[in-house]
């Protein structure tokens, strides 16, 4: 055969056996230039998922941060609230019907709820404050309070502050 190397297949002993095998150069892969490189081209890559990873984190915990306060206001106001409707003197109870009622004023409203809101601690809440506490039927109590959030760290993706309200 022309251009290839022939040779058979020998035994221990030296005799052919089997097919002949054929010696076939093996090719090379071609060298590839420094220009064809792809060495560090995952670096932006990397940099940027953990850019965007660190971006989700931040705002995941201002967005708990928010909710947290949103929270303890609607407590505060709640336990305000609660003050306020409770917040009747003995000279305010009347006879309607046979049934006893306290009849709650705007004015007693306002200092339960102004008496409740400067004895209790308010952790984490910034400027609260009492916008508007009354009783619109003499029976319940309606309590408006508002505080200022912060994020606890402050970036670009989300505001400064914000202006809560309960």
């Amino acid at each position: 055969v022309m251009g290839l190397n022939v040779r058979a297949i020998r035994d221990v002993d030296g005799n052919e056996t089997g097919f002949p095998i054929r010696d076939v150069p093996v090719m090379q892969k071609p060298r590839r230039s420094e220009t064809d490189s792809d060495e560090g081209s995952t670096l932006p890559l990397i940099i940027g998922l953990v850019a965007l990873c660190l971006a989700v984190v931040l705002v995941a915990t201002a967005a708990t941060s928010l909710v947290l306060a949103r929270m303890r206001l609607l407590s505060l106001a709640d336990g305000a609230a609660l003050a306020a409707a409770e917040g009747f003197d003995l000279t305010d109870l009347h006879v309607v019907d046979g049934q006893v009622r306290a009849e709650l004023t705007d004015e007693g409203a306002l200092a339960a709820a102004t008496e409740h809101l400067g004895s209790t601690p308010i952790d984490g809440l910034e400027e609260v404050v009492l916008i508007a506490a009354g009783s619109d039927d003499g029976r319940s109590a309606t309590v408006t309070i508002s505080a200022m959030w912060r994020p606890p760290l402050v970036i670009w993706l989300v505001p400064d502050g914000l202006r809560l309200e309960a």
